[in-house]
């Protein structure tokens, strides 16, 4: 199914401790097949761009879509300690384990320096 734009009013942000956003958008009555692309798309990951209405010309930046594929090593990381974490009994929360965690990691490393 093609995408196609969704009018939409920017209702409002929040932070998250780890720097990431959430964004909120909320449109007016769309059609079914737009409403069922979305709930498909629950969970997937894409591109929002948001534009101020009236415009005359949509004006979408180029972009470099293998960004998605190519996560910085530490994220990866982060992203595997918190999947043990979530299977761990969560004694704890995940800034303490992950900090206990990455420590654990940098003495093995340190270790092999010797």
């Amino acid at each position: 199914m093609t995408p196609s734009p969704i009018p939409a009013i920017l209702d409002g942000i929040k932070t998250r401790k780890d720097g990431t956003l959430c964004v909120v958008f909320e449109t007016a009555e769309i059609p079914v097949e737009s409403k069922v692309q979305l709930m498909q798309d629950v969970n997937k990951q894409g591109y929002v761009y948001f534009q101020e209405a009236p415009f005359s010309e949509i004006n979408i930046p180029e972009v470099q879509l293998s960004e998605f594929d190519s996560k910085k090593p530490s994220q990866r990381m982060r992203n595997v300690i918190y999947k043990i974490w979530e299977l761990s009994d969560k004694s704890k929360d995940f800034d303490s384990y992950y900090k206990i965690t990455m420590d654990k990691i940098i003495e093995q490393l340190k270790e092999k320096l010797s």
